[in-house]
């Protein structure tokens, strides 16, 4: 079942990024950010056991509604993960944690997600230029997408350290105004 869903959002993904690279309009729907947290942790629960990462989630109480298109999210959620984990790869076990928190206030969303391993350069804009890696294996698109994306949807991508250790991905996003 895992295989089959998984298989069936890779396509999605990939028409979604078809679309939106010929400038396609997106598909957008009211979405409960808390739940395409929980969809997209469902989805990589076996990758996150696999690398032996431990998730804490901080989902916010109040509602985290968002306009948006569902997979776009999805893609940026997943991509965030990943390099989370990523970044975390030569770390002892227990160092490996990821915490993944929401907010919701009356005007903005906000969806931070944050590793432990050895943060990012000073100069955290750099992450988000084209073909800029700092993995052996990467391309050097997946942020500049992840803006991409979030920014179409009107809300914006920041990375910076956290004090203690690690990286911080921030999302923002607007908060549909319900009562229009």
């Amino acid at each position: 079942d895992d295989i089959v869903s998984e298989d069936r959002r890779a396509s999605e993904v990939i028409q979604r990024l078809r679309d939106l690279l010929r400038r396609s309009e997106t598909k957008i729907e009211s979405l409960d950010l808390n739940e395409q947290v929980r969809g997209v942790l469902r989805l990589i629960r076996v990758d996150l056991q696999r690398r032996e990462i431990k998730v804490a989630e901080s989902l916010s109480a109040n509602p985290a509604t968002i306009a948006a298109d569902p997979i776009q999210i999805q893609q940026v959620i997943i991509n965030l993960i990943t390099n989370a984990g990523d970044a975390m790869e030569g770390l002892p076990v227990a160092r490996r944690k990821i915490e993944i928190t929401t907010g919701a206030a009356a005007d903005q969303v906000t969806l931070t997600v944050r590793d432990h391993g050895p943060g990012i350069p000073a100069d955290a804009e750099i992450l988000f230029e084209p073909f800029h890696t700092t993995k052996a294996q990467g391309l050097g698109i997946g942020l500049v997408i992840c803006r991409t994306l979030i920014g179409a949807h009107g809300g914006s991508l920041q990375a910076e350290n956290h004090p203690e250790s690690g990286a911080v991905f921030t999302v923002r996003l607007p908060q549909p105004n319900i009562s229009a």
